[in-house]
């Protein structure tokens, strides 16, 4: 299987899981420096979360969609400069975009649930796979790369109806979840 990345990205932190091929997890949780500035803030957390877990490709990266109509709009640049640096740095590169109500249901069958209910659903479920100083984003960041292994393996047969929803977007009348090849829209060559 390929490595899954799921990251829970926002300019202040971002939580960074990453399931290898072995089946081995790696956590991750990035904080810009105090002081950083935009743009360099953002090109900043978007190249750590490439260089700073030693990712290769072929990768899945699951992210969380910014929310256009709230929240901070940086956090939709940052959203994009984490695509782009991974697709062109790691290479092999599909994502698939979450929407926040998406994970939400994933983690808890409840498209509407807390992060707290959040925290205690993944605690029980996945628990043992955290680090012990996990961090909320950290733990969101595990919910995305879970969806993902779903996504990809929906037929393993240890899913719940609910996770196999979410991830599949089987009640959606716009059709299933598809994942988009970054790697074949940016190029380290300045778009040749």
């Amino acid at each position: 299987m390929q490595t899954i990345i799921g990251v829970d990205p926002s300019v202040a932190k971002t939580g960074v899981a990453v399931r290898r091929p072995d089946g081995e997890w790696e956590f991750g949780f990035v904080v810009p420096p105090k002081g950083k500035r935009d743009p360099g803030r953002l090109q900043w957390i978007a190249a750590d979360v490439a260089w700073g877990m030693g990712l290769a490709g072929p990768a899945l990266l699951v992210i969380e969609k910014p929310m256009q109509s709230r929240g901070n709009p940086v956090n939709l640049i940052l959203h994009w400069r984490i695509r782009e640096e991974l697709a062109c740095h790691v290479g092999g590169v599909s994502t698939l975009p979450v929407a926040p109500v998406h994970l939400k249901q994933f983690a808890t069958g409840d498209a509407r649930a807390e992060k707290g209910t959040i925290a205690l659903a993944v605690a029980r479920k996945w628990g043992d796979l955290l680090p012990p100083d996990a961090k909320e984003d950290t733990i969101e960041a595990l919910v995305l790369a879970k969806l993902g292994e779903c996504w990809l393996t929906p037929d393993a047969g240890h899913w719940t109806e609910y996770e196999l929803d979410a991830a599949l977007l089987r009640k959606r009348k716009q059709g299933e979840r598809t994942a988009e090849e970054d790697s074949l829209t940016f190029t380290t060559q300045g778009g040749e």
